[in-house]
């Protein structure tokens, strides 16, 4: 599929029915409801861009399928630039108040992906598993949500089976988090080889109920969505599974993948389209 269009994102998110409550009320339909449908009005409109604008906004695959720049792993000053630009267009559609925006999961992905010997290294297959997963994302245009970078968590692994790890606990999520079809989960300071893990998972598999809260923003018009993800003996299967209780390696991980770079540069487009909006609104 490829790159896809603001419609083809509020489809599958209909489809989705993740267990999600907002406000203590079941949420069916997140693209219908008062307080999300902002926000995921404008998501869908990012992905418009890359149909509006293909030759700046995404490149051609070699299977022939166009991608978004954000899913490139840059190895040319060109393919820099124009992921830069993508990044920064994206930023300016929402005047850079978007606490998360689909871009900055696809970053840490492809940085991630670059570096996939430094997670073979824990585990032989775990470098397989990523790649794999990134091509399915890319392929499939993935909204993907992570947690917040709080240290403190009660997610961690209490089984091992021929299938998968399973988890149980709680996790932070970003304000995108209660409109992503994917979760990203890693503890930057795992305190046991329980905690230490990476992984990746639909957000409407057995065992997630994502609980919501809203709070006015003091910086933007959208408003802030507080998600806590909750993991009830969720099995996570190994294609899914990138560290396993290596706790150096998820100390390191985001600073070892270049991932942190990546990041730092988003946020600093992101801050840079913001000032220049404040400016020209005086």
């Amino acid at each position: 599929m490829g790159a896809r269009s603001g419609n083809n994102y509020l489809s599958a998110l209909r489809r989705l029915k993740a267990a999600l409550w907002l406000d203590d009320a079941r949420v069916d339909d997140p693209t219908i409801h008062p307080a999300l449908k902002p926000l995921a009005r404008s998501i869908a409109s990012l992905y418009d861009l890359q149909m509006e604008h293909p030759g700046a906004m995404t490149y051609r695959l070699e299977d022939g399928d166009r991608v978004g720049y954000s899913w490139v792993s840059p190895t040319t000053v060109e393919d820099f630039h124009k992921r830069s630009i993508m990044l920064r267009r994206w930023a300016a559609e929402s005047c850079g108040l978007i606490e998360e925006t689909p871009d900055t999961m696809n970053l840490v992905l492809a940085a991630m992906t670059a570096a996939a010997d430094f997670f073979a290294e824990s585990d032989a297959h775990f470098g397989a598993h990523l790649t794999d997963y990134y091509r399915e994302a890319r392929h499939r245009d993935w909204c993907i949500a992570s947690a917040t970078s709080e240290t403190d968590s009660e997610l961690q692994m209490i089984d091992r089976t021929d299938a998968g790890i399973v988890v149980t606990g709680t996790r932070r999520l970003t304000a995108l988090g209660p409109l992503a079809e994917e979760l990203l989960m890693w503890q930057t300071a795992p305190k046991s080889p329980t905690e230490a893990l990476v992984f990746a998972i639909s957000s409407n598999a057995r065992g997630i109920e994502m609980r919501c809260r809203t709070t006015l923003s003091p910086s933007g018009p959208l408003p802030t969505i507080a998600c806590i993800a909750t993991f009830d003996s969720v099995l996570i299967p190994w294609s899914r599974v990138f560290l396993c209780g290596d706790v150096a390696r998820c100390n390191s991980m985001l600073e070892r993948t270049g991932a942190s770079a990546v990041l730092a540069q988003q946020q600093t487009l992101k801050a840079l389209v913001a000032a220049e909006v404040a400016v020209k609104r005086g």
